[in-house]
């Protein structure tokens, strides 16, 4: 009975990291071609393959690390995994971006050491940096060449947003409702309200309230990932 119980865990554990990475990096890429406007993007070609590839690999890799507690041997074999698209399209690709993408590898493997003492807020602050802007910026300037300044207003929302989903994995008390996710979650309404439509930020603080009350459930049933991601996709409709 506990072997079946913890087998059924494991793939829960499984369809959220799996359901997240996707969502994720739809997210990712939706959020570039919804600021795109008029921009000539270029052809399908092996280096968008790369990306995409990448930015899976990329999300999975990130919520391995945080549901096994950054303690997992199996960290370090999926960071190489990740990196592989990049390397096979490194003569193609930008040098900036392919350091973006390293980037976001080496982030995770040095959190996943102990010893550096990262898992606190400077590490969750910096992570949550790292999940809401390498990857779009990578995508945008691969497929456009040029970074438009006036989206940093954007990402500052989606920073935000990533360090309230990712504060219960940083935390000792990953259930409760924290001073900490409150404070993160009047930060992260306020700047929804100061930068995007009025419709659709109502309704984006709205599912976000919804999630924040239903925290612990989500966490213990393994969707609280899953919700993230459906939250960025949800607000950058509202951006």
């Amino acid at each position: 009975m506990k072997s079946a119980l913890n087998n059924f865990l494991r793939q829960r554990k499984m369809r959220e990291l799996l359901l997240y990475s996707g969502l994720q990096a739809v997210a990712w890429w939706f959020f570039v071609g919804h600021f795109t406007g008029k921009n000539s993007a270029k052809p399908f070609d092996a280096v968008t393959l790369a990306l995409i590839i990448f930015t899976f690999f990329a999300a999975f890799l990130t919520a391995f690390t945080l549901k096994s507690n950054f303690k997992s041997n199996l960290i370090l074999p999926i960071a190489g995994i990740t990196i592989i698209p990049i390397l096979l399209a490194i003569e193609k690709l930008n040098l900036s971006i392919a350091g973006l993408a390293g980037l976001y590898v080496i982030a995770i493997i040095l959190l996943s050491f102990k010893s550096l003492k990262l898992q606190n807020v400077f590490g969750l602050g910096v992570l949550s940096l790292i999940v809401s802007a390498t990857a779009p910026i990578a995508i945008y300037y691969t497929k456009y060449e040029f970074f438009p300044s006036a989206i940093f207003n954007q990402l500052l929302v989606l920073w935000l947003l990533t360090i309230f989903f990712l504060e219960p994995y940083f935390t000792n008390d990953h259930r409760s409702i924290t001073m900490s996710s409150l404070i993160i979650l009047a930060i992260t309404i306020i700047a929804i309200f100061a930068i995007s439509h009025v419709f659709m930020a109502f309704l984006s603080v709205i599912l976000l309230l919804i999630v924040w009350y239903l925290k612990a459930r989500l966490l213990d049933q393994h969707l609280w990932l899953i919700a993230f991601a459906l939250l960025e996709i949800l607000i950058t409709f509202a951006l």
